[in-house]
């Protein structure tokens, strides 16, 4: 149970075999796989003894002549596209050869790979991946504007309104990236929030704001 919550938590094989001295078979039981343990360093013996079968074996050894070749030739394209065909993970790649996402990006991972991988939102922009493909990938609203993406970036990339003010994002920010000031409203903003935004009293009297609240947005402002 302890090992299943290791490999659950992502502690890699390689870790575990180092630290606590589990064997092929412990590992396999708690889920790892034997491309995990050939990474980790286990022979195709070890794998063997451990229950795999001889095609998850000679797939295993690929995958890690393939890493031993990237890190002879150092997050080289045409060996990281190797390494990619032969399953190497970008995780893997990240954890014991550092290449960049550009470079990884570049022999074919995608946004969600390196995204499990441990790379940033700030370093898959660097890398070249779009609003959009963060988005897919699973990244949140707030992480993306941290990373640097603007307000329009991100409305194209499909955030709702409401999405963006929960990441900390103006009325302000979001009239100038297309928003309307009805689906600002929506989106829960103030009468005080859009008069800020440059919405005039009478566009926030059609939108039906009260007396009130426009007369206290306008006090606001004042």
């Amino acid at each position: 149970f302890a090992l299943e919550k290791e490999k659950h938590e992502g502690v890699s094989a390689d870790a575990i075999k180092k630290y606590a001295g589990c064997d092929a078979k412990q590992l396999r039981a708690a889920g790892y796989s034997a491309k995990d343990l050939a990474e980790a360093g286990f022979t195709p013996k070890q794998l063997k003894d451990a229950g795999f079968t001889p095609d998850e074996i000679a797939a295993a050894e690929r995958a890690a002549q393939a890493l031993d070749n990237l890190r002879r030739q150092g997050c080289n394209i045409d060996a990281l596209k190797q390494a990619r065909q032969a399953g190497v993970s970008a995780k893997t790649i990240r954890d014991k050869i550092g290449c960049s996402a550009a470079a990884l990006r570049a022999a074919g991972y995608t946004a969600q790979q390196l995204k499990d991988a441990g790379y940033t939102p700030a370093e898959l922009k660097r890398a070249g991946f779009s609003p959009q493909d963060l988005k897919n990938a699973g990244f949140t609203a707030q992480q993306l504007a941290n990373a640097g993406f603007t307000p329009s970036q991100l409305k194209r990339a499909g955030f709702t309104a409401a999405q963006l003010k929960n990441a900390g994002l103006s009325a302000r920010a979001l009239k100038g990236a297309g928003f309307s000031p009805s689906a600002l409203k929506a989106a829960g903003y103030t009468a005080a929030d859009l008069a800020k935004a440059g919405v005039t009293p009478q566009e926030l009297k059609s939108l039906g704001f009260s007396p009130k609240e426009i007369q206290d947005a306008a006090a606001e402002l004042a």
